[in-house]
Protein backbone atom coordinates (compact mmCIF):
# COMPACT_ATOMS: atom_id res chain seq x y z
CA UNK A 1 0.00 0.00 0.00
CA UNK A 2 1.56 3.86 -0.77
CA UNK A 3 1.04 6.43 1.41
CA UNK A 4 -1.37 9.26 0.86
CA UNK A 5 0.05 11.72 -1.09
CA UNK A 6 0.24 15.58 0.47
CA UNK A 7 -3.10 17.28 -0.22
CA UNK A 8 -1.07 20.52 -0.90
CA UNK A 9 0.02 19.18 -4.04
CA UNK A 10 -2.75 19.29 -6.28
CA UNK A 11 -3.86 22.43 -4.16
CA UNK A 12 -0.70 24.35 -5.36
CA UNK A 13 -1.38 23.15 -9.02
CA UNK A 14 -5.10 25.07 -8.73
CA UNK A 15 -3.23 28.48 -7.42
CA UNK A 16 -0.50 28.06 -9.57
CA UNK A 17 -2.97 27.20 -12.83
CA UNK A 18 -5.29 30.22 -11.53
CA UNK A 19 -1.64 32.70 -11.67
CA UNK A 20 -0.85 31.46 -14.97
CA UNK A 21 -4.34 32.43 -16.64
CA UNK A 22 -4.42 35.57 -14.41
CA UNK A 23 -1.00 36.33 -16.33
CA UNK A 24 -2.35 35.14 -19.70
CA UNK A 25 -4.97 37.59 -19.34
CA UNK A 26 -3.60 40.34 -18.03
CA UNK A 27 -3.70 43.60 -20.62
CA UNK A 28 -6.98 42.00 -22.04
CA UNK A 29 -10.30 42.46 -22.53
CA UNK A 30 -12.86 40.35 -23.15
CA UNK A 31 -12.83 41.50 -26.67
CA UNK A 32 -9.28 41.29 -26.82
CA UNK A 33 -9.53 37.49 -25.81
CA UNK A 34 -12.38 36.43 -28.21
CA UNK A 35 -9.89 37.65 -31.20
CA UNK A 36 -6.89 36.34 -29.84
CA UNK A 37 -7.27 32.07 -30.41
CA UNK A 38 -3.46 31.55 -28.75
CA UNK A 39 -4.44 32.88 -25.50
CA UNK A 40 -7.73 30.93 -25.69
CA UNK A 41 -6.11 27.13 -26.23
CA UNK A 42 -3.16 28.30 -23.44
CA UNK A 43 -5.90 29.46 -20.72
CA UNK A 44 -7.91 26.23 -21.97
CA UNK A 45 -4.70 23.72 -21.65
CA UNK A 46 -4.43 25.85 -18.22
CA UNK A 47 -7.65 24.93 -17.74
CA UNK A 48 -7.49 21.49 -18.51
CA UNK A 49 -4.34 20.95 -15.73
CA UNK A 50 -6.45 22.71 -12.97
CA UNK A 51 -9.55 19.99 -13.35
CA UNK A 52 -6.74 16.96 -13.56
CA UNK A 53 -5.16 18.50 -10.14
CA UNK A 54 -9.27 18.82 -9.03
CA UNK A 55 -9.24 15.18 -9.57
CA UNK A 56 -6.18 13.88 -7.79
CA UNK A 57 -7.27 16.24 -4.88
CA UNK A 58 -10.46 14.28 -5.35
CA UNK A 59 -9.13 10.76 -5.40
CA UNK A 60 -6.23 11.73 -2.32
CA UNK A 61 -7.99 13.53 -0.16
CA UNK A 62 -11.87 13.88 -0.49
CA UNK A 63 -12.98 15.73 2.62
CA UNK A 64 -10.51 18.76 1.45
CA UNK A 65 -12.13 18.12 -2.21
CA UNK A 66 -15.84 18.41 -0.54
CA UNK A 67 -15.13 22.04 0.50
CA UNK A 68 -14.08 23.32 -2.98
CA UNK A 69 -16.90 25.11 -4.33
CA UNK A 70 -18.53 23.85 -7.55
CA UNK A 71 -16.06 20.84 -7.89
CA UNK A 72 -18.53 18.83 -9.99
CA UNK A 73 -18.73 21.71 -12.64
CA UNK A 74 -15.09 22.66 -12.18
CA UNK A 75 -14.90 19.08 -12.88
CA UNK A 76 -16.85 18.81 -16.21
CA UNK A 77 -15.84 21.70 -17.61
CA UNK A 78 -12.22 20.14 -17.51
CA UNK A 79 -13.55 17.11 -19.11
CA UNK A 80 -15.44 18.82 -21.84
CA UNK A 81 -12.19 21.56 -22.42
CA UNK A 82 -10.65 18.26 -22.97
CA UNK A 83 -12.87 16.03 -25.16
CA UNK A 84 -15.22 17.85 -26.42
CA UNK A 85 -12.79 21.64 -26.75
CA UNK A 86 -15.45 22.49 -30.30
CA UNK A 87 -18.31 22.85 -28.11
CA UNK A 88 -16.92 25.44 -25.61
CA UNK A 89 -17.19 29.02 -26.63
CA UNK A 90 -14.47 31.26 -25.74
CA UNK A 91 -17.08 33.82 -24.08
CA UNK A 92 -17.75 30.98 -21.87
CA UNK A 93 -14.03 30.41 -20.93
CA UNK A 94 -13.61 34.18 -20.28
CA UNK A 95 -16.83 34.50 -17.68
CA UNK A 96 -15.41 31.03 -16.01
CA UNK A 97 -11.61 32.95 -15.95
CA UNK A 98 -12.99 36.16 -14.63
CA UNK A 99 -16.16 35.01 -12.07
CA UNK A 100 -15.07 32.02 -10.82
CA UNK A 101 -11.30 31.18 -10.87
CA UNK A 102 -10.58 34.06 -8.21
CA UNK A 103 -12.85 31.67 -5.64
CA UNK A 104 -11.31 28.66 -6.39
CA UNK A 105 -8.11 30.05 -6.35
CA UNK A 106 -8.37 31.78 -2.95
CA UNK A 107 -10.22 28.46 -1.46
CA UNK A 108 -6.86 26.62 -2.17
CA UNK A 109 -4.87 29.20 -0.61
CA UNK A 110 -6.95 29.29 2.32
CA UNK A 111 -7.12 25.18 2.34
CA UNK A 112 -3.03 24.96 1.99
CA UNK A 113 -2.93 27.94 4.96
CA UNK A 114 -4.98 25.39 7.08
CA UNK A 115 -2.71 22.15 6.41
CA UNK A 116 0.44 24.70 7.15
CA UNK A 117 -1.00 25.51 10.66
Amino acid sequence: MTAPRDPRSPLQDLVDGAEEIAGLLRGFDRDDFLRDRRTQLAVGMCFVNLGAALNRLKADSPELAARIPDLRNAVGFRNILAHAYEEIEPAIVWRIANESLPELEQTARSLISEIRS
